[in-house]
C-alpha cells in the first residue's frame, strides 16, 4: 500500500498553525502544553498533520459528551413526560369507570342534592298541615320558622367546608 504524500509540510511554526486552525499563537502553545499540539524537532515549530488530528480529536471528544449528556437529559425528559402522560391516561380510565367525579361535577351534584333537601324540607310544614287536619295555620307558620332556622343553621354549619362556595347551595333560605 502506498502513502499517500501530504499536501502540508511536516512541520510548521506557531504562527503558521494559529492560521491553520483559525486561532492565536498563544492558543497554539496552550494546546501544546496539553500534548494536544505536538512539537516539532525545533523549537517553535510544531508537527502539522499530527496537531491537526488531535486537535479535531478533541473537539469530536467534547461533541460527543455534550451530545452524550444532552441525550440523557431528553431521555429523563422523556421519561418524565411518559409519567405524566401514563398518569393522565389513568385518571382518565377512572373518570370513565365512574371511579372520580370532577369538581364541577362534584359542586353540581352537591347543589342539586342542598337544593332537592332545602325544598322537602321547606314543604314539611304544609304537607303536615294537610295530613293533619287538626293544625292551625299558626302552627304551620310555626314549624315553618322550626324548619327554616335549622335550615339557617345548616348552612351557617356548612361554610368553609370544602366544596361548598357559599351557603345559598342550600336553596333559599327563609327570611329572618
Amino acid at each position: 500500500m502506498t502513502r499517500r504524500k501530504s499536501i502540508l509540510p511536516d512541520e510548521v511554526s506557531t504562527d503558521q498553525l494559529a492560521e491553520l486552525l483559525g486561532f492565536s499563537a498563544r492558543s497554539v502553545r496552550e494546546w501544546a502544553s496539553r500534548g494536544v499540539i505536538v512539537r516539532g524537532e525545533k523549537p517553535g515549530r510544531y508537527r502539522t498533520l499530527e496537531s491537526i488530528r488531535n486537535y479535531v480529536a478533541v473537539l469530536q471528544k467534547d461533541v460527543d459528551e455534550a451530545s452524550t449528556s444532552a441525550s440523557r437529559v431528553l431521555a429523563e425528559e422523556k421519561a418524565k413526560n411518559a409519567r405524566i402522560v401514563r398518569q393522565i391516561k389513568l385518571i382518565q380510565l377512572a373518570k370513565l369507570e365512574s371511579g372520580i367525579l370532577t369538581l364541577d361535577e362534584l359542586d353540581n351534584a352537591w347543589a342539586q342534592f342542598s337544593a332537592d333537601l332545602n325544598n322537602a324540607i321547606l314543604s314539611v310544614p304544609r304537607e303536615a298541615r294537610a295530613a293533619i287536619p287538626h293544625l292551625t295555620e299558626h302552627d304551620e307558620r310555626t314549624m315553618m320558622r322550626v324548619v327554616g332556622d335549622m335550615l339557617v343553621d345548616l348552612a351557617r354549619r356548612a361554610e368553609g367546608m370544602p366544596g361548598v362556595k357559599n351557603v345559598q347551595e342550600f336553596g333559599v333560605l327563609p327570611d329572618d
